[in-house]
């Protein structure tokens, strides 16, 4: 709100029972005026904008809130816990994929929140013949999850309650 101010928003659920939000064109439209990619981001190259990657510690701390809740994996299971976060690209753009990991571990890392290095996760072919590749990244260990749920603001519901669970499982 602070940003787009009181633009229309959809609330629902989808087919798992995902609580889903949908905004009005406005925040799309003043998304893209600041940098965020318009369309496929998988063929396209992308990158942090340069007002997030250097801004204060609160868009920082937003802008990663948002990005592990849309996109971050949160596993909780008696032999791994994890946050992953995994993205992929046309294997033609795999550096601009590894650049752009790169600039989201260096932000969680000005949060003390220490990452495994990039890992390649596999590459496959599209039904129109183009290669993908997926790279990825993990957090593990108590400390890291404790300085990411203290920084970062996650807002959808089963996203804290898994990072919550994570963060229990590991306090004996």
């Amino acid at each position: 709100r602070q940003a787009f101010g009181d633009v229309p928003v959809s609330k629902g659920t989808s087919i798992s029972g995902t609580p889903r939000y949908q905004y009005s064109n406005i925040v799309g439209i003043g998304l893209s005026k600041h940098g965020a990619p318009v369309g496929s981001k998988v063929l396209q190259e992308i990158k942090v904008p340069k007002w997030i990657a250097s801004g204060n510690t609160d868009i920082k701390s937003a802008f990663l809130g948002a990005l592990f809740d849309d996109e971050g994996y949160f596993r909780d299971t008696p032999t791994s816990r994890q946050i992953v976060f995994k993205a992929a690209k046309s294997l033609a753009l795999k550096k601009n994929l590894e650049e752009y990991l790169c600039q989201i571990i260096s932000m969680l890392d000005s949060f003390d929140i220490e990452t495994s290095g990039i890992r390649s996760d596999q590459i496959k072919k599209t039904k129109n013949g183009t290669e993908m590749i997926s790279l990825r990244f993990w957090i593990t260990r108590n400390e890291n999850f404790q300085m990411f749920r203290k920084h970062l603001q996650l807002l959808h519901p089963e996203r804290i309650e898994k990072l919550n669970n994570i963060r229990r499982s590991g306090i004996h």
